[in-house]
């Protein structure tokens, strides 16, 4: 078991709270925004381990409550939950496979695959600045 793992499982319990106190848009863009950062900061503190781990705890925190959240259930009918929520995780596996694939491809020619994770960052908080404010309207 893992740091990022256990730091996870107080999140975890502590997620629906977290949904009914700020709500489930701006939870989702927040975890969303701490997620980006968090996976811009493992090359930057890579040589201090116990920054590395803190990188990668908050990655892991901020990434419970988006598996979890609640949309499905608002939006689909009982009868096609467990295929929404099969095709959630799904996309989520193609999503990121997709994501670190096409941006470790473009920048291998680099000398420093720092800028593979700036750069994957980089497009996730470009997404939350499009996405984020037409859904907290």
């Amino acid at each position: 078991m893992t740091y990022a793992t256990l730091f996870s499982i107080p999140v975890l319990l502590f997620a629906g709270i977290i949904y009914d106190l700020f709500g489930r848009n701006v939870t989702v863009s927040l975890m969303f925004a701490i997620g980006a950062l968090a996976t811009i900061m493992p090359p930057i503190v890579a040589p201090n381990v116990p920054l590395y781990v803190c990188a990668k705890i908050v990655f892991g925190s901020s990434i419970v409550p988006l598996m979890m959240n609640p949309f499905i259930n608002d939006y689909v009918k009982v009868q096609f939950r467990g295929k929404a929520m099969g095709l959630q995780s799904f996309g989520m596996v193609v999503g990121n496979l997709v994501s670190v694939a096409g941006v470790f491809t473009l920048t291998k020619s680099m000398a420093d695959q720092t800028y593979a994770f700036l750069l994957l960052g980089s497009m996730q908080l470009v997404w939350i600045l499009l996405i984020v404010p037409t859904r907290l309207i």
